[in-house]
């Protein structure tokens, strides 16, 4: 049931591009899940990404929508980053596993021999910077003003 949840609210949207993808990462989440965190080990992840641009606000509160967490290793949790941003096409997912990728080296948490293949990562960034060049260049009207979609 809670993965024909997840998997009902995603393909709700247009973000979808790969559906094989999208389940693999929703099966892999839950089955990951260690159901609890552990200080030092593991990272609150929603499944039903939280950014703000993305139409899952409602769930991002994990004491309201407890079945959208999934307590995930370091590791674990930026391979569920990873399988996210092959299997939905949005900025925010994109943009959330490069900084994963970058950070969690240098906090620590993993090492260079984790990280997925340079030319994958480097699929993903370009995806990123795609995205971002298009929102800066359409406007987008905000209390009477026309802005940058970047900045909205």
């Amino acid at each position: 049931m809670q993965k024909q949840k997840i998997l009902d609210e995603f393909n709700q949207t247009s973000l979808v591009f790969n559906q094989a993808a999208l389940e693999k990462y929703v099966d892999f989440c839950l089955e990951k899940d260690k159901g609890m965190c552990i200080k030092g080990e593991t990272s609150a992840h929603h499944i039903l990404p939280a950014g703000k641009t993305l139409p899952f606000a409602k769930f991002s509160n994990l004491a309201n929508a407890p079945w959208n967490k999934a307590d995930l290793t370091y590791y674990d949790h930026y391979l569920a980053h990873y399988l996210l941003a092959i299997a939905i096409n949005h900025i925010s997912t994109y943009s959330a596993f490069c900084a994963m990728h970058n950070k969690d080296v240098t906090l620590g948490r993993l090492d260079q021999l984790h990280l997925i293949d340079a030319n994958e990562y480097t699929e993903i960034y370009l995806k990123r910077n795609k995205l971002i060049s298009q929102y800066q260049q359409e406007l987008v009207e905000v209390d009477g003003k026309f802005i940058s979609r970047a900045k909205a």
